[in-house]
């Protein structure tokens, strides 16, 4: 009786210890999953860039630059403050390095200079990584930026557009207002009038509906849609880490199965020895 009783013991004992490492392992495992989104979001933040190309802004005769191609790519990475988020320096790619600034340094006109040399190089070796199409309201959006410096082109110009000149510039991610980072940056190209004419509309309407006596109030422009990727910087799937817990219960079920096993055979072995052993004595 009393070797019985060591033996479920010691099975018992061992049992609690594997259900405790197996408890803790979870536990860790589950933190970590939840934890690592929010360490990869902070360590690695996104911005945007919105080209809102607008001719004479401000003014009444306010007219937004529609069916025009900006094209741009990152000439520089940024180092960012670990507490504050803003900008500490600025570091050129390797494949811009022969134009290396110290771009926080540069005065409006030395930018200037320094965005249309990089645009002939870019231009000429085919480097530039993204390009947008203005909508109706004269915008396009650029998502999912790395923090530096982005130089921004005109590469296409609608016809009726062509009157307006822009020269390239650079624009850096985040931006700072007031001591505080903005990712979600809006740049304003300016413009210039080269004294061009306005071509004419292409495809006139051949009978022009004579408009009404009493017309009726227009209905206000949409709203451009704005992307939904500005706000919320994107975070990794957590589809190995679930398989991980997944394979992680597996085994733990099966260990438990197995010591399950093992204390009965032991209680069925010991109760065969108790039976043999009443047998002897009876005889």
């Amino acid at each position: 009786m009393a070797e019985m009783r060591n033996g479920q013991r010691g099975i018992a004992a061992r049992l609690c210890g594997v259900l405790l490492a197996i408890v803790t392992a979870l536990s860790m495992l589950i933190f970590v999953i939840i934890a690592a989104p929010v360490r990869v979001a902070q360590a690695a933040p996104v911005g945007s860039i919105t080209i809102d190309a607008q001719w004479d802004r401000g003014a009444d005769g306010q007219t937004a630059l529609a069916g025009d191609t900006y094209a741009i790519v990152r000439i520089a990475s940024a180092e960012l403050d670990a507490d504050t988020g803003a900008i500490r320096a600025f570091h050129t790619l390797k494949p811009f390095s022969s134009f290396d600034r110290d771009w926080a340094k540069l005065t409006s006109s030395e930018l200037n200079a320094a965005a249309k040399q990089l645009d002939a190089y870019v231009t000429k070796h085919r480097q530039y990584a993204e390009t947008g199409v203005t909508d109706g309201a004269g915008r396009t959006y650029f998502t999912d930026l790395d923090a530096g410096i982005y130089l921004i082109a005109r590469t296409a110009v609608a016809s009726a557009n062509q009157r307006y000149d822009c020269d390239p510039f650079l624009v850096a991610v985040p931006e700072t207002n007031s001591g505080t980072p903005t990712y979600a940056v809006t740049a304003e190209p300016k413009f210039s009038d080269n004294g061009g004419i306005t071509p004419p509309n292409p495809n006139p309407s051949p009978n022009p509906s004579p408009e009404p006596n009493n017309p009726s109030e227009p209905s206000k422009p949409t709203q451009p849609t704005t992307p939904g990727s500005q706000s919320t910087p994107k975070t990794p799937a957590n589809t190995g880490a679930a398989v991980s817990v997944i394979a992680l219960a597996a085994i733990a079920l099966t260990v438990t199965a197995l010591i399950i096993r093992d204390l009965r055979r032991g209680r069925q072995s010991s109760g065969s020895s108790m039976n043999s052993r009443h047998t002897v004595s009876r005889n």
